[in-house]
């Protein structure tokens, strides 16, 4: 799955200036960097708990850069489970970021679930929990 994420999906969308992947697991790491990204460093695992969230992991690894000297405008997470997302995804996304429509941009897809857990999107594309 990790191979998807990056190759397919970050590498072939050519709009990213690093592919780095985020983990702790040795393994994940050789896969990771065999695939063409790049494994900087190895995660805390504090920052791989059941409890971490996506900001945990940007306030983890984006310090871990500037101490090296190295800044970006923007910063995109792509989860190794987003096997559905393409290319041309990850090319909108970035230009709805960039052009300052959005502050965030995700992959949402149907499911047979609780609609406790489901979302709503307004006409201007913005997205909220529909039970918040």
């Amino acid at each position: 799955m990790v191979g998807r994420s990056v190759g397919r999906a970050a590498q072939a969308s050519g709009q990213f200036v690093e592919i780095m992947v985020s983990t702790e697991d040795l393994k994940i790491a050789e896969i990771a960097q065999a695939c063409g990204a790049k494994v900087p460093f190895l995660c805390s695992v504090k920052n791989v708990d059941h409890y971490a969230t996506t900001v945990h992991m940007l306030h983890a690894v984006l310090p871990q850069y500037s101490k090296v000297g190295r800044y970006f405008n923007l910063a995109f997470c792509l989860y190794p489970t987003a096997a559905l997302a393409w290319p041309k995804d990850l090319s909108n996304g970035r230009a709805a970021l960039e052009a300052g429509d959005f502050h965030a941009f995700m992959p949402v897809a149907e499911f047979d679930n609780a609609i406790w857990r489901s979302l709503r999107r307004d006409k201007d594309g913005r997205i909220s929990m529909n039970f918040s």
